[in-house]
């Protein structure tokens, strides 16, 4: 009974976060950017189908530490029209996994929110800080009209595809971390595309300062 209490307040607290990243934009700027409107503007689920599983491959490496591999998923609850869908999101397991509530009537990808809400967990937990500081951070970081949108062809499942993606970073010269501190040069690189089920292909944050290294990387399989 009280672990199952802790999972439902665990949930209740994340929904509220992710909440925030997801809402926020839309009337804490004026206008969106680019960047902000490739994940809330985008309808990324209307190719998928009622009962669509999108499986999404996840690793984590540190300096001196071993690789960490796991899955996250994106499930498919119900169609709706005007390409919404009602979603669950299965992000990690074991003490990596993320609790999070149902999306219902979704037109963008929420596992973009779910992965950003890891990354903001992960550095609080990293640096002993808030998870607050970096979610709000990561957010603002988006609403830069420096954030370039770019288009390309990468190759997946052998086939040319289309893409756009952008990169930004949120902690570059942040007095909150140690001038040492790798986070400092985390890239978070964000890739679309219309032509693959759930339109992420990758979601990356990567850091590197001397010999050391931070990566967490999503993938769709």
């Amino acid at each position: 009974m009280v672990r199952t209490h802790h999972r439902l307040l665990l949930r209740r607290l994340t929904a509220s976060c992710l909440l925030m990243l997801c809402t926020l934009p839309g009337h804490a700027f004026e206008q969106l950017t680019a960047a902000q409107a490739l994940i809330y503007e985008t309808g990324h689920l209307g190719n998928t189908l009622e009962g669509d599983v999108i499986k999404y491959r996840y690793a984590a490496t540190d300096t001196g530490a071993q690789r960490v591999t796991d899955v996250a998923t994106l499930t498919i609850a119900k169609s709706l029209p005007e390409g919404r869908r009602d979603v669950e999101v299965n992000f990690l397991t074991d003490d990596r996994h993320l609790p999070l509530p149902a999306f219902p009537g979704f037109r963008g990808n929420p596992i973009i929110m779910a992965m950003f809400e890891h990354m903001a967990q992960t550095m609080g937990a990293e640096t002993g800080g808030g998870t607050l500081y970096f979610r709000n951070r990561i957010r603002d970081a988006l609403a830069d009209k420096n954030v370039i949108v770019k288009t390309g062809k990468i190759k997946y499942a052998e086939q040319d595809i289309k893409t756009s993606s952008f990169t930004f970073s949120p902690f570059t010269n942040d007095t909150y971390l140690e001038p040492a501190s790798v986070l400092r040069n985390s890239l978070f690189t964000v890739q679309f595309s219309d032509e693959v089920p759930a339109g992420i292909v990758e979601i990356a944050v990567t850091a590197r300062s001397g010999e050391q290294q931070f990566d967490r990387i999503l993938s769709l399989e």
